[in-house]
């Protein structure tokens, strides 16, 4: 009788786990495909708000991204032949492959930090041993915090845990590292000392080199979009978030079963209350200079001199009312054409745009000196890159209901690779993919788009 009561018992344990790995392994989409309308209306333009459209296409769901500037990409924007950052990590192709097909080129040095007219250290796998060579005894420091951030994007588990790194500052954490301010630039080099670490942190990414698409990210997952019979809409910016599913433009209501916001959680929820307006965006002055001599790929990023500037000190407020001393980069992509990218204030626009102007040709005239006399012209444009960036760069925003979902920047940090992250989330979420999927099974959207790409009847996008 006992035997018998154990093996019912067993039984029903057998029943009741697999009754639950069912449950569990069940996927749920939170939005279907419509035979009518639009699926889900994505908000902004920018690399997370397209790459997710991308993803939700490629599922079948008809998208419509807006976008209130007249050329989308945002961070993934591109002019000619450059992006505003030109570089990605092995790891960014890997998530642009489930949306869209590029051509990459590599990079073996990110890009050369200068700092002041004569110290330059390339980000390359000897960039400890590097600073240690110029700075004596601050190139054990330099490899350690360089480790320590090789670890922290390896894992989103020590990320969060005992010292809570999501929650330190870029400086703070360098300086625990680096006593020297010089040093700390290096390290740091562009990402403002108030930044979350985990912007800083991803330098490691770039150290054994750096890859750049051979056309526009933004147009080739825009041609993701419309293959799936969505559509990307310029020049039209949303006054307000509709929280049962839809938004308003030009005065117009546009309903769909969901809204993807791309925006960041401020502005996001500036839309949602309709009254309130958005933070001021930030600006990159970024300027377009077309050469008639070739110049071979490279970046060089230019910081002040140490007598000029203290390195700890926020980069934005130190231009607050100097526009002649900009923190440069500078970038060729083996062609006649160059990008000079600074952050610079909106308030600057028009007023002070031909002094900006004048000040990234001397300083690029200064730095590569055949290239003197041999511009053919030279166009300015403002890059807007959202509302309180910095600020956002480590936040962590919840699912506001199940019909608005949120996506970019301030999911993670401030990067690219966190836009495209942060979209692939997203994605998940929507399409309702399980813990089971995504942990025992091992099955993410990447994995699924990847064996559908392999079969026999899978059509190009």
């Amino acid at each position: 009788m006992l035997v018998v009561c154990c093996f019912l018992l067993l039984a029903l344990l057998v029943v009741v786990v697999v009754v639950v790995i069912a449950l569990a392994s069940r996927r749920r989409p939170l939005v279907r495909r419509n035979s009518e309308g639009i699926d889900v209306l994505v908000v902004g333009g920018g690399a997370s708000g397209l790459y997710c459209a991308a993803l939700l296409s490629r599922r079948g769901l008809r998208v419509v991204v807006l976008e209130q500037h007249s050329t989308p990409g945002g961070r993934a924007r591109i002019h000619g032949s450059f992006e505003v950052r030109p570089y990605y990590s092995k790891e960014d192709q890997t998530l642009l492959a489930a949306a869209a097909r590029l051509e990459w080129e590599r990079l073996e040095v990110m890009e050369t930090v200068a700092v002041g007219s004569t110290l330059r250290f390339e980000i390359r796998p000897t960039l400890a041993r590097d600073i240690g060579a110029v700075f004596p005894g601050h190139g054990a420091g330099a490899e350690s915090y360089l480790k320590l951030c090789e670890e922290i994007i390896s894992s989103h588990r020590k990320f969060f845990e005992k010292n809570a790194w999501a929650g330190k500052r870029a400086a703070s954490v360098c300086s625990g590292f680096a006593d020297d301010r010089a040093v700390r630039a290096i390290l740091l080099s562009q990402v403002p000392p108030r930044a979350s670490f985990a912007s800083a942190a991803r330098i490691a990414r770039y150290l054994k080199g750096a890859y750049y698409p051979t056309e526009s990210v933004a147009a080739a997952l825009t041609r993701t979009i419309q293959a799936g019979g969505g559509k990307v809409l310029s020049n039209s910016p949303v006054s307000r978030i509709l929280a049962e599913g839809g938004v308003v433009v030009h005065g117009k209501e546009l309903r769909a079963t969901a809204v993807v916001s791309s925006i960041g959680a401020n502005a996001t929820l500036s839309l949602l209350a309709g009254n309130r307006a958005a933070a001021p965006a930030t600006t990159c002055a970024a300027l377009f200079v077309s050469l008639d001599v070739l110049v071979p790929s490279q970046t060089l990023r230019l910081l002040p001199d140490d007598d000029d500037c203290d390195y700890d000190h926020d980069h934005d407020h130190d231009h607050d009312h100097d526009p002649s001393r900009l923190s440069l980069t500078i970038s060729f992509r083996d062609s006649a054409c160059v990008i000079l990218a600074a952050r610079a204030r909106s308030a600057w626009f028009p007023a002070l745009e031909s002094k900006i102007k004048d000040t990234m040709l001397e300083a690029l005239a200064r730095h590569f000196p055949e290239t003197k006399g041999r511009v053919q012209s030279a166009t300015l444009e403002p890059h807007f890159s959202g509302p309180d960036t910095l600020e956002e760069e480590c936040d962590l925003v919840p699912r506001l209901n199940e019909k608005i979902f949120l996506t970019g920047h301030d999911l993670a940090d401030g990067s690219v690779s966190a836009a495209l992250s942060s979209a692939l989330t997203t994605a998940h979420t929507i399409l309702g993919y399980t813990f089971f999927d995504l942990y025992v099974a091992n099955r993410t959207l990447l994995t699924d788009l990847e064996e559908e790409d392999k079969a026999p009847s899978s059509s190009s996008y």
